[in-house]
């Protein structure tokens, strides 16, 4: 038969210690050394427990927990975290609204990096996709069919809106699609079908385009109307044959003469013969200028004529 001694306190010799009984459990006061505590209900300590592992699963909160002691856990979910000193992650880290990132190695981003403020410092080799025409891959905030872009190797272009506007080959050759641009002439034919009846002001017209880029000549007024502000450079020539005696040709912008005249003089001794007349400027023009080929006064109607007029901009 099982005996039992029922007691309310047990004290040791020196009084430091005690074991007291209750209804609802056992209170120990004092340090206490045992080989396995096992408890299958709920333990409270008020002071410091100190063991060389802990076996099964813990629950509730670590509140309280201090000093500086080793934690190897498997994983960590916490709603927040602030740590004063270094962090090392020897596998990937995955993180979101993170306000400063050192790395020493490769970070990737599923779905790319948005700097708001401060810049982006860079030291050593950045790479980027080559892009497109339609889709840059260097543009600005608000515009992306607009920037920069990689064709091919040694290649950078530049596009707008879409559309190629530069591109430097690997060679250094500088190529502009889209800078304004023209070639007109006039073929054989009399003097009046070049210059009209009127034998003073009177301004040439042109029955062949060979070049329009952008279609900023018009052959009906015989004008190259200027689409951007810059410096043009332009040139004609004439070559006219007939029993006319004198004719004298030049460039006229907005209507007024823009160069010296250039005179051809018939000779009658040479007859049948055909003579030239050639010029070349270079000149700033305002949006919406426009330059013309005319004569300040020529003689001989019946004479023939056949010409060539051509320009572009510089810069």
């Amino acid at each position: 038969m099982a005996s039992e001694v029922r007691v309310n306190q047990i004290q040791n010799r020196s009084g430091l210690g005690t074991v007291t009984f209750s209804d609802s459990g056992v209170s120990i006061a004092g340090v206490t050394t045992v080989g396995i505590l096992s408890a299958t209900g709920n333990s409270v300590f008020s002071g410091s427990v100190t063991a060389t592992t802990f076996s099964g699963a813990l629950t509730g909160n670590a509140t309280g927990l201090s000093g500086t002691p080793n934690i190897t856990v498997g994983s960590i979910i916490a709603s927040s975290a602030t740590i004063s000193g270094n962090v090392s992650v020897a596998g990937t880290l995955t993180y979101e609204d993170v306000t400063n990132v050192d790395s020493v190695g490769l970070v990737t981003a599923r779905t790319g990096v948005r700097i708001d403020a401060g810049g982006l410092v860079v030291v050593g080799v950045t790479t980027v996709a080559a892009g497109s025409t339609a889709a840059p891959s260097i543009t600005p905030t608000g515009d992306s069919n607009t920037g920069i872009f990689f064709p091919s190797a040694d290649t950078i272009a530049f596009g707008e809106g879409g559309s190629e506007a530069l591109r430097i080959d690997s060679s250094g050759r500088v190529t502009i699609p889209n800078q304004p641009a023209f070639h007109v002439q006039k073929g054989y034919g009399t003097m009046s079908s070049f210059m009209g009846s009127s034998e003073t002001s009177a301004i040439a017209t042109w029955n062949s385009i060979l070049l329009n880029t952008g279609s900023y000549f018009n052959s009906g007024t015989g004008r190259f109307t200027a689409p951007v502000a810059g410096v043009y450079t332009f040139s004609f020539v004439i070559a006219w044959s007939g029993t006319g005696d004198t004719a004298d040709f030049l460039f006229y912008k907005n209507g007024n003469a823009a160069s010296e005249t250039v005179v051809i003089k018939y000779n009658a001794t040479t007859g049948g013969l055909w003579v030239n007349a050639a010029n070349t400027l270079h000149i700033s023009l305002a949006v919406n200028d426009y330059v013309t080929v005319g004569t300040a006064f020529y003689s001989g109607n019946a004479g023939n004529a056949r010409a060539t007029f051509c320009g572009h901009l510089i810069g």
